[in-house]
């Protein structure tokens, strides 16, 4: 009985410490899931060559934006992780840098829609009717193109960030 325990706690933990890519479903770097996405989505549209050089750019733009949100709002949550340390918080500051980050987040989203549009206005009917089977939203308000995941520990809107590590 010991060691049936002792082997089912032993396989717990192995398994949970697996580094948390490998249980995404995704082969290696995350970067490498979401390009074999995207290839997945060009084949199923049955773009064009000229249509899958227009797609590469306008992703290549929309990416561009995302990393210079995610980098703001990333170190703008280490301003307010500092806010919150300091001997004497300032709750003004702190629900001002609040807000900030919620604009910025707001403006992820909008990006999104901004995608989605510009790439619905280079396909055909036919192909606009596939693009818009795609969920824009998945459950959680994230994008298809962004990987789930659970809150590692973290807690609250602070820590929230849907495209953490990459």
């Amino acid at each position: 009985m010991k060691s049936t325990v002792l082997l089912l706690l032993l396989a717990a933990t192995v398994a949970f410490s697996q580094p948390r890519f490998m249980n995404r479903g995704h082969q290696g770097a995350r970067g490498m899931g979401r390009e074999m996405g995207r290839e997945m989505l060009a084949e199923k549209l049955n773009l064009t060559e000229d249509q899958k050089k227009e797609f590469g750019k306008i992703h290549t733009e929309f990416e561009k934006k995302q990393i210079g949100l995610h980098s703001k709002i990333k170190t703008m949550r280490l301003d307010l992780r500092e806010i919150f340390q300091s001997d004497k918080p300032d709750r003004p500051k702190i629900e001002s840098q609040i807000s900030e980050i919620s604009k910025l987040q707001n403006e992820l989203k909008l990006n999104m829609v901004a995608l989605w549009f510009d790439v619905n206005k280079m396909l055909t009917a036919e192909q606009q009717k596939i693009w818009k089977e795609r969920p824009m939203l998945r459950e959680g308000g994230k994008p298809p193109c962004m990987p789930q995941r659970g809150h590692g520990g973290k807690m609250g809107m602070l820590d929230e960030d849907p495209e953490a590590e990459e």
